[in-house]
């Protein structure tokens, strides 16, 4: 009888998705006031340009649908339930690096957030009547990374909150 591998194989298939996924954990911070979600991914965002084929926008998909959910999971860890928005303002604000000066903010792919908060509860659907997208830019952080804020009132928003006070 000879050695089967398989067993050993499956292990080492189970270590590598569990390094994986702590290292995206360790992109994720998330909370929530009772007002406004704020969730932040040391990430950003691919240009459109680059998926070009299937299985890179799949495997796009599913990091966003992972960072979210981490999102969830680390709100639910709070003092506030998940919110649920019927109706939602979301800013997405992509933080580049500062040598970056220009980029255009159409040409992300912003999808992938969206149906990641529709598919964890954040909001109850992504139709036009029920949720308002403002897509921003900075280069002003020492990394870059994702920022995405989510409320049920427009005037939380942080610039928007900013300038009515």
């Amino acid at each position: 009888i000879g050695y089967c591998a398989w067993p050993d194989i499956v292990a080492e298939k189970q270590e590598t998705m569990n390094i994986m996924n702590q290292m995206i954990k360790d992109k994720v911070t998330a909370y929530y006031d009772g007002q406004r979600v704020k969730i932040t991914v040391n990430d950003v965002l691919p240009q459109t340009k680059l998926l070009t084929n299937k299985k890179i926008i799949s495997g796009y998909k599913k990091l966003w649908l992972d960072y979210i959910e981490i999102a969830a999971n680390q709100i639910e860890l709070e003092k506030y339930p998940l919110p649920l928005f019927d109706k939602a303002y979301c800013m997405i604000i992509t933080s580049l690096p500062k040598t970056q000066k220009y980029w255009d903010v159409d040409n992300k792919v912003y999808g992938h957030i969206i149906n990641a908060l529709r598919h964890n509860g954040f909001i109850q659907n992504d139709q036009w009547n029920n949720l308002v997208i403002i897509k921003a830019g900075r280069n002003d952080l020492p990394k870059p990374c994702t920022i995405i804020y989510l409320t049920g009132q427009w005037d939380k928003l942080p610039y928007v909150e900013e300038a009515s006070s």
